[in-house]
């Protein structure tokens, strides 16, 4: 994952807090989730597909599925087990 700033109040970093809730996102959910238009909901999900916190998972042109990989690995974690920090391999 790429170190990256994002603008203050934009979008992509509202949308940081919306993926604990919804890790599997897609362009108009975010869009209703945040009541921005369907631009301003595509250039957000780009910015965080470029900083590797989202993942396009159909490979489709059209309807496509991101996904926020890390947060699934924490939520899908075994019950009761501490969640291990991403890209440092300790555990919390």
């Amino acid at each position: 994952m790429t170190c990256r700033s994002f603008r203050k109040g934009s979008a992509a970093l509202r949308a940081l807090d919306i993926l604990r809730d919804y890790p599997v996102l897609t362009a108009p959910r975010l869009g209703t989730l945040q009541s921005i238009t369907p631009p301003a909901a595509h250039t957000a999900i780009g910015q965080l597909c470029q900083a590797g916190i989202l993942r396009e998972r159909t490979g489709y042109a059209r309807n496509r599925i991101y996904v926020a990989d890390e947060v699934l690995g924490i939520l899908n974690r075994p019950f009761a087990e501490d969640p291990i920090v991403p890209g440092t391999g300790a555990q919390l």
